[in-house]
C-alpha cells in the first residue's frame, strides 16, 4: 500500500472538529502542532469545517505520513 492510499483510508469518514481534526484526536495527540492553528480559528470565530488552510492540511499529511512509516516499519520488522 502506498502513502496516498493509506491517507485516503484514514481520512474517510473523519470530521473537522475542535477535538478531532481529520481523525487526529486531541486527547491522544495533544502535542500535534495543528491544535495551535485550530485554537486560533476557534478564538477568531472561524468555522473550522469551512476552512481550507494549506498549512493545516500539510500538518495532517505529515502526521499520517509519520504514522504510515511507523506502521510500515512495524509490519516489516515482525
Amino acid at each position: 500500500m502506498n502513502f496516498e492510499t493509506y491517507l485516503q483510508e484514514k481520512l474517510r469518514g473523519t470530521q473537522k472538529l475542535y477535538y478531532n481534526y481529520m481523525g487526529i484526536y486531541k486527547k491522544e495527540y495533544p502535542k500535534w502542532p495543528g491544535w495551535k492553528l485550530i485554537q486560533e480559528y476557534r478564538e477568531t470565530g472561524v468555522d473550522i469545517k469551512r476552512s481550507d488552510d494549506y498549512l493545516l492540511s500539510l500538518l495532517v499529511r505529515n502526521f499520517y505520513y509519520t504514522q504510515f512509516l511507523q506502521d510500515k516499519y512495524i509490519h516489516n520488522k515482525f
